[in-house]
C-alpha cells in the first residue's frame, strides 16, 4: 500500500506539473497572439493614414496648381510649356544691358543671343521690339498663345509700366514666335526667360 500511495503522489506531482506547463503555455500563446493582433491593428492603421495623408497631399496639390492658374503666377521657364504643334528653337535667359539688342532667332548654339538681325533691345528706359509684340501681363505665354492672340503691334514698353513675372510675346524677324517673362528689371539691365519656337 504504501508503494502504491508514493506512486501516486508521484503522479500526481507530474500531473500538477504538466497543468502548471500548459497554463503557462496557454498564457503566452495567448500573450503572444494579443500582441501579434495590436501589431496588425497597428500596420492597418498606420496604411490608412498614410492613403489618407496621400489623398490629402493630392487634393492640396490640385487645389494649388488650380489656384495658380487662377491667379495667373508667374513661373520658370520651364513652365513656358512646348506645344505638340512646335518645337523649342531655343530657350534660356536672355539679359539686356543698357543700350543692347538681341536676335531671337538665333539658334541654340549660341547662348548669346548675338545679332545677326537685332529683335529686341534696351534703351531709353524701355524694352524696345524691333518686329511685333504683344503684352500679356500676367497671362502665361507658349506658342499657342502667342499664335493664337491677336492684338500685335510696334512696340516699345517703357520700363516704369512693366513688371518682373510680366509675359510678352514677339514676331522675329524670321517669322517665328518667341514667349518672354521678365525676371529681372533695374536701371542696368533687363533679364528674361526665353523660349523660341519653331514651328511644325
Amino acid at each position: 500500500m504504501v508503494q502504491i500511495t508514493a506512486l501516486e503522489k508521484g503522479l500526481a506531482l507530474v500531473t500538477a506539473a504538466l497543468a502548471l506547463a500548459t497554463g503557462v503555455l496557454g498564457y503566452k500563446t495567448a500573450t503572444i497572439n494579443q500582441v501579434k493582433d495590436q501589431a496588425q491593428a497597428a500596420a492597418v492603421s498606420t496604411n490608412n493614414d498614410l492613403s489618407s495623408l496621400q489623398a490629402e497631399f493630392d487634393a492640396l496639390q490640385g487645389e494649388n496648381a488650380r489656384l495658380k492658374a487662377q491667379l495667373g503666377l508667374p513661373g520658370p521657364t520651364a513652365d513656358i510649356q512646348t506645344p505638340t504643334a512646335a518645337t523649342v528653337r531655343h530657350s534660356g535667359q536672355l539679359v539686356l544691358a543698357d543700350f543692347s539688342e538681341a536676335d531671337l532667332d538665333s539658334p541654340s548654339s549660341n547662348p548669346q543671343w548675338d545679332t545677326d538681325t537685332s529683335d529686341i533691345g534696351n534703351a531709353y528706359s524701355a524694352i524696345q521690339v524691333h518686329t511685333t509684340a504683344l503684352y500679356l501681363g500676367d497671362k502665361r505665354a507658349d506658342y499657342e498663345t502667342c499664335r493664337n492672340t491677336t492684338g500685335y503691334s510696334d512696340e516699345r514698353f517703357d520700363t516704369g509700366s512693366v513688371a518682373p513675372g510680366a509675359y510678352i510675346c514677339v514676331k522675329t524677324n524670321e517669322g517665328r514666335y518667341s514667349a518672354l517673362r521678365i525676371t529681372q528689371l533695374d536701371s542696368s539691365k533687363i533679364t528674361f526667360d526665353v523660349v523660341t519656337y519653331d514651328s511644325a
